[in-house]
């Protein structure tokens, strides 16, 4: 069998919500949790959810309560306002 007879591999493209680390914060927001888009495919090759704009519910703004800006990657338990599902 040559390269032009393999059938495409089946990659799976990642959603939303594969791309949420599991102890995120469940105070960040951004546009597809209020969507209900969590479901989407992600085809861009980003790696983390959402379309990059992300903000706290409990200071409604960019800046969550420790004055530290709001993302996935620093939204995570271990921070001191974090309140994940896991903790």
């Amino acid at each position: 069998m040559n390269d032009d007879e393999r059938a495409p591999e089946d990659h799976a493209v990642p959603t939303h919500r594969d791309l949420m680390p599991p102890d995120l914060c469940v105070r960040l927001m951004f546009k597809q949790v209020l969507t209900h888009a969590l479901d989407d495919e992600v085809r861009d090759g980003r790696t983390e959810p959402g379309d990059g704009y992300y903000w706290c519910q409990e200071t409604c703004t960019d800046v969550g309560p420790d004055d530290e800006l709001v993302e996935p990657r620093a939204c995570r338990s271990g921070r001191s306002c974090c309140e994940s599902l896991e903790s």
